[in-house]
C-alpha cells in the first residue's frame, strides 16, 4: 500500500459541502481509497473521512461508500462530505491510498484527484431568465440509451433498471466519446438485452453501500475507460452551454415538479439527465428517462428552463 496526500487547499470562501472525484486505472486485484480532512473556520482539523473505496473490478474488494461517519465538524452522506450544523469549512486535503494484493506487481494508476466545494444557500434562489448564448443551436450527437428497458433485469444491482438513470447517462456519454467498453467486457450480459453497455455501467458503478447513483463512482468508471471526468456544480446554465459548445455533454443531477420540465411528464426529487444541446432560443435539450407507464417520444426532449 502507498499513499499520496495533497497540500491543504483553501478555496477562498467558507464552504459547507465537498465532493471528491478521481480517475484511476485499477487492474484486477488492486484498488484505491480516497479520504478527506477538512479545516474548520476556527482552525480545527478533522479526522480523515473516507469518501469511497473504488475498484473497476468488483471481485477483489467490495466497491463502496462508507456509512456512519460523522462528528461535530462534519459527516459523510454517501458521496458528499457535509459540515455539521452551522459550521463553515475553509480548507480541505485529500489522500489517495493505493492498494494491491501481497506478492503481486499490480500497480493502480492515478490520473486525476480533485474536489468540488460549495456553500449552498439556505433557500433556493430565484433563477434569471436565460438568453441565447454561445451554445444556442448546438446539439451534440449523443446516443440515447434507456434505463427503463432494463427494469427487473439484474435486480441485485439496486433492483434493476428502474434506478439506473446514472449508469444510463454515463453509458451515453462514454459512447459519445468513443470510449465504450470492449464487447468482451460485457459478454456476460444476456445477449437478448438491448443496450448491454448500460448493464456494464450499472455493474461497475454499483456502490454496495448505496446503489447505482454514486456521483464520484460514475466519474471513476469513465476514467477507467480513458476519459477525464469529475463532479462539479455549475453556477448557471450558461456554464453548461459553454461546455456543450465545446463538444462536452453534461450529465446533470436535477429535481423538478410536474410542471417544471416541459415534456417530461413526471416529478422527481433527484434524477440524472444528459444535457445534449440548446435550441436557437436558448432552451435546454436533454435526454430524460420516463416511468414505464408514460409514453416515450423520440429524443431529445426540449426543456424550457
Amino acid at each position: 500500500m502507498a499513499r499520496w496526500t495533497s497540500p491543504v487547499v483553501t478555496p477562498g470562501f467558507a464552504f459547507t459541502e465537498l465532493v471528491a472525484s478521481w480517475n484511476t486505472v485499477t487492474p484486477p486485484g488492486s484498488w484505491v481509497e480516497v479520504s478527506a480532512v477538512v479545516v474548520c473556520d476556527d482552525g480545527r482539523r478533522s479526522a480523515p473521512y473516507i469518501l469511497g473505496r473504488w475498484a473497476m473490478d468488483g471481485e477483489t474488494i467490495t466497491r463502496t461508500s462508507v456509512p456512519a461517519q460523522g462528528d461535530e465538524l462534519a459527516s459523510v452522506v454517501v458521496d458528499v462530505l457535509i459540515a455539521s450544523g452551522k459550521r463553515r469549512l475553509v480548507g480541505w486535503q485529500l489522500t489517495v491510498a493505493l492498494h494491491r494484493l501481497q506478492g503481486t506487481e499490480l500497480t493502480p494508476e492515478v490520473d486525476l484527484v480533485a474536489a468540488m466545494v460549495s456553500a449552498l444557500p439556505d433557500r433556493r434562489p430565484a433563477l434569471p431568465v436565460r438568453s441565447p448564448a454561445i451554445g444556442s443551436g448546438v446539439v451534440l450527437d449523443v446516443p440515447s440509451f434507456s434505463q427503463e428497458l432494463h427494469v427487473g433485469r439484474y435486480p441485485h444491482l439496486t433492483g434493476g433498471g428502474e434506478s439506473w438513470c446514472s449508469p444510463a447517462a454515463k453509458a451515453m456519454v462514454v459512447a459519445y466519446f468513443g470510449a465504450r467498453p470492449a464487447a468482451a467486457d460485457y459478454s456476460w450480459v444476456d445477449p437478448s438485452y438491448d443496450d448491454p453497455r448500460v448493464v456494464h455501467a450499472a455493474a461497475h458503478v454499483f456502490d454496495a453501500g448505496y446503489g447505482a447513483g454514486n456521483w464520484p463512482f460514475g466519474c471513476a468508471y469513465a476514467g477507467e475507460l480513458g476519459l477525464r471526468a469529475f463532479v462539479t456544480r455549475l453556477r448557471s446554465l450558461d456554464e453548461a452551454e459553454t461546455l456543450v459548445a465545446a463538444g462536452v455533454p453534461v450529465v446533470a443531477s436535477v429535481s423538478f415538479a410536474d410542471d417544471e420540465l416541459t415534456g417530461a411528464g413526471y416529478a422527481t426529487e433527484g434524477h440524472l439527465v444528459v444535457i445534449v444541446g440548446f435550441t436557437d432560443a436558448g432552451d435546454v435539450i436533454v435526454y430524460v428517462i420516463r416511468p414505464p407507464d408514460v409514453a416515450l417520444p423520440p429524443p431529445p426532449t426540449q426543456v424550457n428552463w
